[in-house]
């Protein structure tokens, strides 16, 4: 970067800080757009891989861009550079949310990150949210902004980020981008930037509108896969498939769009619903609220419960897990929030039977991340001296399962008399177990 004088450049300048999933994804879209990102990344390992232009995880369309635009319009840094005349400042830093203890939300690297922003700000600034946060978080760092801001007005916005693994790129450019503000001009610079970003802007009333619209969006699809787990696991109470019960209650009938049930995972619909509820006062809406989530986490115990079981009456020993990534499809190698990895957890008990697998994870990564004994697809489908296991359990529906090699590799366990157990119904064959029919139990 050194000759460079990105000062006179006539491009607007921002700065991303945390090239997590949603910052890197937004900084490779800024600058196809033609932006001059500076993207901040304190974590060594990500910094280091960013750095030689390889992307930390797998996103369609993300490593070519990065090696095309890496020290041209597109710099990686450990600390925020001095001397550069910001247009905005973009906060993309996580917010875990503590499941082992209170459910709450963690803030404590949105709170360093804006501790680090504030020596960089002019009246000139957008500093822009982008963080999951409790309703009203933004209009507090907003106060705290300013009043360390040496009697400068500094303009402050929430933008969510609603991208779903995949489709980042695409989405980014196509769904509505909402923005907000502490001041009318506030908005008018989040209104500006995003124009440039996307093809629609809906501009919101105000900073906690914008928060809850993210929140919003996320606790609903939580809530609608709770109720469609729910009513499966009343099918199965029945003695019959939940699943077949909802495809033809939804047959053709235009007011009933019951989806399909199964894990709910992922980084954002795993914790969102928590972070709702932190501010609400109305004790029954947060019931509500926390009940559904809580019923999606309980499937996943239920499930590992009726798994030992049948390893126990069974007496099976060699088991194969695939499937660790908290979805399949679209294709992705996260498994931030991931059911599998819970699953993992809850099987420790019996991890000396089991081996686990994933077509998007290395068996090196898989290890490192569970201490589980892991293989390569290459080595799990090879057809000389091939592995022989007792049960097998697939947790996703990545498109490979599709595959003519892992079918093969299928139809030799399943000669063998494997049981198998294939969660989002993804092989075609009869004698399976799903998730919509490991519960049940013949009504009497």
């Amino acid at each position: 970067m050194q000759g460079v004088n990105l000062e006179k450049r006539s491009a607007m300048q921002i700065c991303i800080i945390g090239l997590g999933y949603v910052g890197l994804t937004l900084a490779i879209h800024a600058v196809k757009k033609k932006l001059f990102v500076h993207g901040v990344e304190i974590a060594d390992e990500i910094y280091d891989s960013l750095s030689r232009g390889k992307p930390h995880f797998y996103e369609p369309g993300i490593g070519d861009t990065l090696n095309h635009h890496l020290n041209k319009n597109l710099f990686i840094y450990k600390k925020i550079p001095e001397k550069i005349d910001y247009d905005a400042i973009i906060i993309t830093v996580g917010t875990p949310v503590n499941f082992k203890h209170s459910n709450e939300p963690r803030l404590d690297h949105l709170e360093s990150s804006i501790e680090t922003i504030i020596p960089h700000l002019t009246e000139k600034t957008l500093v822009v949210l982008r963080s999951t946060v409790p309703v009203g978080t933004t209009r507090k760092i907003a106060t705290r902004i300013n009043n360390s801001s040496n009697g400068q007005l500094i303009d402050v916005s929430f933008c969510p980020e609603r991208t779903a693994e995949g489709q980042a790129l695409t989405e980014l450019q196509q769904l509505p981008q909402v923005v907000s503000g502490n001041t009318p001009s506030a908005l008018k610079k989040a209104e500006m930037l995003f124009k440039i970003l996307s093809d629609e802007v809906l501009s919101s009333s105000s900073l906690e509108e914008a928060e809850l619209i993210k929140l919003f969006n996320n606790t609903f699809r939580d809530s609608m896969f709770s109720i469609s787990n729910t009513f499966n696991i009343i099918a199965q109470s029945f003695g019959l498939d939940g699943e077949n019960v909802i495809n033809m209650a939804n047959h053709n009938y235009p007011r009933s769009y019951i989806s399909k049930p199964g894990f709910v995972a992922g980084p954002c619909l795993e914790k969102d619903a928590y972070i709702l509820a932190t501010n609400i006062k109305d004790e029954p809406a947060k019931i509500s609220l926390l009940s559904a989530r809580e019923n999606n986490r309980d499937l996943e115990i239920k499930f590992t419960n009726k798994l030992k079981e049948i390893v126990d009456n069974n007496q099976i020993n060699k088991i194969l897990i695939s499937g660790i990534a908290f979805k399949g499809l679209p294709p992705t190698n996260d498994t931030r929030g991931s059911s599998s990895i819970n699953i993992l957890e809850n099987l420790s008990s019996i991890s000396e039977k089991i081996t686990i697998h994933d077509f998007m994870n290395s068996a090196e990564a898989l290890k490192n991340m569970t201490n589980y004994e892991s293989i390569e697809t290459s080595k799990l489908l090879q057809n000389e001296q091939p592995i022989n296991y007792e049960m097998i359990v697939i947790l996703n529906n990545h498109p490979e399962y599709k595959s003519k090699k892992f079918n093969n590799f299928i139809e030799r366990q399943s000669n063998n008399k494997c049981i198998i157990v294939d969660v989002w119904g993804v092989l075609s064959l009869k004698e399976k177990i799903t998730i919509t029919n490991i519960f049940t139990e013949v009504w009497q």
